[in-house]
């Protein structure tokens, strides 16, 4: 599995010719897995990506949670072959 996880203000993905998505501040997270990969590797992703403290505390450090500060999460997925 992969996974790139960025920091957004605002964020959406056309699909078929229509924008969906989250347009608040959030997360956006781009996932890509494999034959190999299992719900319960997906889950613990998911998981970990509810749980990431990349949003400013009170004291200006990374100490707040997409889930903390009231945020959103796009979340786009593509299954891959791992296969030739």
């Amino acid at each position: 599995m992969r996974t790139v996880v960025q920091r957004v203000t605002s964020a959406r993905v056309e699909i078929a010719g229509r924008w969906s998505g989250p347009s608040s501040r959030g997360c956006s997270h781009t996932s890509a897995s494999g034959e190999a990969d299992t719900d319960e590797d997906r889950a613990w992703v998911l998981g970990k990506l509810v749980g990431l403290r990349v949003f400013e505390d009170a004291g200006g450090k990374m100490g707040k949670s997409v889930q903390e500060v009231g945020g959103a999460i796009l979340l786009v997925t593509s299954s891959r072959s791992t296969g030739t």
